[in-house]
């Protein structure tokens, strides 16, 4: 994917006005002014105006000409795939005291300045590479740690830096081309609520994982601590139905009650077995 940095304030203004944004994306595909006036419902006039500042950018480039009944018809093409906004074009430079702050390798402005950086050297490299059709070679490590208590991140961060200098001094070598090796970890997002995984479907992002099960668990019949079997969910009872293997009680029976008729010791009856279900509804 050919990655481009936006680091000029007025490239991001004219790139942030929605309908140039949607000619972006669209023109990742090399397209022709009446092509997209047709597809986006637009003057052709309107639509050269937002493309001829989208070119004045450097964001678009003319890609080819066709001949159209007595005029020449230009076709552009965005420069990149993706655009990406220079961190510092949002931030203020940074303060003495924020540099102190920074040094401390446990404090999250740190982590988001070395990820800025990361963000920004990465993207104008690759961009160099993409115009010079080579690759750009990188690599990524991600995995997850899950820690007993707060005093342990001390701990481990200490031990990873001792393996990652043991590492380094196993492969640097004088005259070779340096490498910049971050390593840098954060709290894992807390589980989404219901909200949010209804707007990430809405927009076809599928579902979050709501986190890790319990060791041990299966994917359907889940048991909780106490060994009782947890109530199904709703996909679970639409299946049985679906089936036509009746609802799913909600909870676990006493030992020794009947499969019709049961009744609690307060004298209240019991909800229906899956027996007596099934048979209510054959």
């Amino acid at each position: 994917m050919a990655l481009a940095l936006l680091e000029e304030p007025e490239k991001l203004r004219g790139a942030l006005v929605p309908l140039r944004r949607r000619l972006l994306t669209r023109l990742r595909t090399a397209a022709s002014a009446s092509e997209l006036a047709r597809e986006f419902e637009v003057s052709r006039q309107k639509l050269n105006y937002h493309l001829h500042k989208l070119e004045d950018a450097g964001l678009v480039e003319l890609v080819g000409q066709r001949q159209r009944r007595g005029f020449v018809e230009r076709v552009l093409k965005s420069r990149a795939d993706a655009y990406i906004v220079d961190p510092a074009l949002m931030s203020e430079p940074a303060q003495p005291s924020e540099r102190a702050r920074a040094a401390d390798r446990h404090a999250a402005g740190h982590l988001v300045d070395v990820a800025a950086t990361t963000v920004r050297e990465v993207a104008r490299m690759q961009s160099a590479a993409d115009r010079a059709g080579k690759r750009l070679l990188t690599f990524t490590l991600e995995s997850e740690v899950r820690l007993a208590a707060p005093e342990e991140l001390h701990r481990f961060t200490d031990a990873l830096a001792a393996a990652l200098a043991e590492v380094i001094a196993a492969f640097d070598t004088p005259g070779g081309r340096p490498y910049r090796v971050v390593g840098a970890g954060h709290p894992a997002p807390a589980a989404p609520g219901p909200r949010e995984r209804s707007e990430r479907i809405k927009h076809g992002l599928g579902p979050v994982p709501s986190g890790p099960r319990s060791a041990g668990s299966e994917a359907t019949g889940a048991t909780r601590e106490d060994g009782a079997e947890k109530a199904p969910g709703p996909r679970e009872r639409s299946e049985r139905i679906k089936h036509g293997l009746g609802p799913v009680p909600s909870g676990p029976r006493s030992a020794g009650s009947e499969a019709t008729g049961a009744t609690r010791e307060d004298g209240a009856e019991k909800a229906p077995g899956p027996r007596e279900r099934s048979e209510r509804i054959k």
